[in-house]
């Protein structure tokens, strides 16, 4: 299981690799059943997980944090991963969708309060919530009326957003692996449940809504998937996790892991023309399993 820059990349794009790594998106993908592997560039190995399990057999929380974690170590920038990003006087928002995996997330704040932050809050409407945590609700919280930041953005358009996301330091994005006819929904998608639209009464499609939104705060670091995928609302068991400082490349990695081509996907073509990051597979660095092993291939996405 050998880990590569991209799926697409061959002859002297791989020589140039040294080269550009350090400005290269690295996405971490794990699988339940990872049993290790070496880095296509450098050589670095990557040991099995402690317990590894079939994609499709239920888990226990230890077995999802082995996952998460090992998918967060290898989601990681030239500068570090994600405890890197953190410091002792940073306050952190954990913005997760409510149908974002609870074990997933409390292995991403285990991750967090390991550096010892300021103020740890968790944004989310999720039903069951990890313990020790600051919960806010995104439909109740504390919030302020603006428009979107950006040169593209829709300056006729104002939103109500959680002063929680506006005022925090760094925040991450987790969402599971989710699509409804054709659209998937990852951790930029995350951000419509943070930023309401409260002028005019049409607001647009929901992709514009998101990545409006989305530039209130950039995410820092995003994780999706989990134990379950969501497929045109039906529930699929399918353990794997994706994790990157670049939630583009996290949202692209999703949708391949989807089976969907990101190159075609609206949300992610925003996401590029505004200058968040290129979903491009073939200028991400995929760590870990390959997409065509981890990738869900049930029937009718």
């Amino acid at each position: 299981m050998q880990s590569r820059r991209s799926a697409g990349q061959r002859g002297s794009d791989a020589v140039e690799a040294s080269a550009t790594g350090d400005s290269t998106a690295r996405v971490g993908i794990i699988l339940s059943s990872f049993a290790g592997g070496e880095d296509h560039f450098g050589g670095t190995k990557f040991e099995t997980l402690p317990e590894p399990r079939p994609a499709n057999a239920e888990l226990s929380a230890a077995q999802v944090r082995d996952m998460t974690l090992r998918a967060i170590e290898l989601g990681t920038s030239a500068q570090g991963g994600l405890p890197r990003l953190i410091s002792r006087d940073h306050d952190v928002v954990i913005l997760a969708d409510r149908d974002a995996d609870p074990m997933v997330v409390s292995a991403v704040l285990s991750v967090v309060n390991g550096r010892n932050p300021h103020k740890v809050t968790l944004v989310s409407a999720m039903k069951a919530p990890p313990d020790g945590v600051t919960v806010v609700n995104p439909a109740t919280a504390e919030s302020m009326r603006m428009p979107a930041p950006g040169i593209f953005s829709r300056r006729n358009i104002e939103y109500s957003v959680p002063v929680a996301v506006l005022h925090c330091d760094r925040l991450i994005s987790v969402a599971p692996l989710r699509v409804a006819a054709g659209r998937p929904s990852l951790s930029i998608d995350n951000f419509r449940a943070i930023a309401k639209p409260v002028t005019p009464a049409t607001v647009g499609t929901n992709d514009l809504v998101a990545i409006d939104a989305f530039g209130f705060h950039v995410a820092e670091y995003a994780v999706v998937g989990g134990t379950m995928a969501f497929v045109n609302g039906k529930p699929i068991r399918h353990n794997v996790v994706a994790a990157s400082p670049s939630p583009v490349a996290a949202d692209s990695i999703g949708a391949s892991l989807l089976g969907l081509k990101s190159t075609a996907v609206p949300l992610l073509q925003m996401a590029r023309k505004r200058g968040f990051g290129d979903p491009d597979p073939d200028v991400i660095w995929m760590r870990g399993n390959e997409i065509d092993e981890a990738k869900l291939k049930p029937v009718g996405i």
